[in-house]
């Protein structure tokens, strides 16, 4: 069984791999889409993900 994954490794293995991808790749539009978000379009995110999560 592994050993639960430190939030801020966790974080830090998605930073990595980010930069070994391919350049306009899925990983990196995405991730560059979710730095460009203001408080309330995270909000809005976090709403659209709790009714997801909700859903049956």
């Amino acid at each position: 069984m592994k050993a639960p994954i430190d939030r801020n490794d966790e974080i830090a293995r998605l930073g990595a791999d980010l930069f070994k991808s391919e350049s306009g790749s899925f990983k990196e539009r995405l991730l560059l889409a979710l730095a460009a978000l203001d408080e309330n379009e995270w909000q809005v995110l976090e709403d659209i993900a709790n009714k997801i999560a909700k859903k049956d």
